[in-house]
């Protein structure tokens, strides 16, 4: 597959997907400010240490 495909593709899927709608089906997010924060489900949490950016479509896990 040559690499402006896989680019494109996941440019595509980035569009049709809502971020916080499909990482809120598992993980109950709170919206804090732009972004949304919750329990990271790959280890024991106490404190919200997982962040969703609907803007970039993005998350990330500050402990992971």
């Amino acid at each position: 597959m040559p690499a402006e495909f896989n680019v494109d593709a996941k440019e595509q899927v980035r569009q049709l997907t809502d971020i916080v709608d499909l990482t809120g089906q598992s993980i109950h997010l709170q919206k804090r400010g732009r972004i949304y924060v919750g329990l990271c489900p790959w280890h024991d949490d106490e404190r919200p240490s997982m962040q969703v950016d609907p803007e970039r479509q993005t998350w990330k896990c500050w402990v992971c």
